[in-house]
């Protein structure tokens, strides 16, 4: 009986020691299967968003395009290393559309002011691309509430490249609040122009210019008079445009401003108010052709065709190919 007895409790500790085996294994198995979630080789996912956001306040465009292109590499064998990580792939969507944007060497800002959006560079427009792509895959396995701060991103890409219809792009992005915005301009004058361009002009004004701090300097002054031009409040944005050129010297920002209230005048039928402005910019900048083309049109409008004609001819002359002033002239 006793040895009986001594025997049941052999099996029963021999039983809780393979139970202890197995569970120590499973343990083990589990930390190695899951490990992407708290390691990436010496980095921690904290480390990384750090990186990251060192990276997005470089002012230096060539320092932050280096410090960029490096983090997609790592944020691309983070990817290949975690391939279900939600995480990994927003991580990455992030990074290639700030490498995107370092690439075209301007802000949004400055882009929508000089009427550059979709003058990108193929280099960026293929991070762009890559952003779209890992942007779409993190939300689709993320499960975090949280998720629509990467929306914006998304969305800035696609506009870039025009990927869908501005109604689309707007409904990526239409239920972000605006106070998660405050902490970058940029994103909150990319919000306001997106509303502009969705037909909600006045509340994309609003935002603006409660949160895009327009007064504080020249660019954000010149980009309520923009933002006013696009959602053609034509009387609002001479005003600012005018108001710009009492702020500064600088003969870059001035022939701007002229060229923008010339397309203004000229849009309104006010022939000789844009014939003013251009001539103005000419006389900053004597060699800019579309400056003369311009004036010719100004020129045709107002019933001078010859003038018209000999302005357009002497573009020709030194740009034989341009292909809007042979138009003009009846060339083709």
């Amino acid at each position: 009986m006793y040895d009986r007895y001594k025997l049941k409790k052999r099996s029963r500790k021999t039983y809780k020691i393979l139970f202890l085996i197995l569970l120590i294994s499973y343990t083990a198995y589990l930390g190695y299967r899951y490990k992407n979630y708290l390691f990436f080789w010496k980095y921690t996912y904290n480390k990384l968003v750090q990186k990251i956001d060192r990276a997005e306040n470089v002012t230096d465009s060539d320092s932050k395009a280096r410090s960029l292109r490096e983090l997609t590499k790592i944020c691309n064998d983070y990817k290949n290393e975690n391939s279900y990580n939600s995480e990994a792939f927003l991580l990455s969507g992030r990074v290639n559309f700030l490498f995107g944007e370092a690439l075209t060497d301007r802000t949004f800002s400055q882009m929508t002011i000089y009427d550059t959006l979709h003058e990108i560079d193929v280099r960026a427009k293929s991070r762009f691309y890559q952003c779209i792509k890992d942007m779409r895959k993190g939300i689709a396995l993320s499960r975090d509430e949280r998720i629509h701060r990467y929306y914006l991103f998304l969305a800035k890409a696609m506009f870039y490249l025009d990927y869908y219809d501005v109604s689309d792009i707007y409904k990526l992005i239409d239920k972000i609040d605006v106070d998660d915005l405050t902490g970058s301009v940029e994103n909150v004058r990319f919000y306001g122009i997106l509303c502009i361009l969705n037909n909600e002009a006045e509340r994309g004004i609003q935002i603006i210019k409660q949160h895009g701090k327009i007064s504080d300097e020249i660019e954000g002054m010149l980009f309520l008079a923009t933002a006013n031009r696009i959602a053609r409040r034509y009387t609002l944005s001479i005003l600012e445009y005018k108001r710009v050129l009492h702020k500064t010297a600088d003969n870059t920002i001035i022939k701007l401003v002229h060229v923008n209230l010339g397309k203004i005048f000229y849009n309104q039928s006010l022939f000789k108010e844009s014939l003013y402005h251009f001539n103005q910019a000419l006389h900053i900048d004597e060699r800019d052709n579309l400056l003369k083309i311009w004036i010719g049109k100004n020129y045709s409008a107002l019933g001078y065709k010859m003038r018209a004609k000999a302005i357009w001819s002497e573009v020709l002359a030194t740009d034989n190919s341009n292909r809007e002033v042979r138009k003009l002239l009846g060339l083709m």
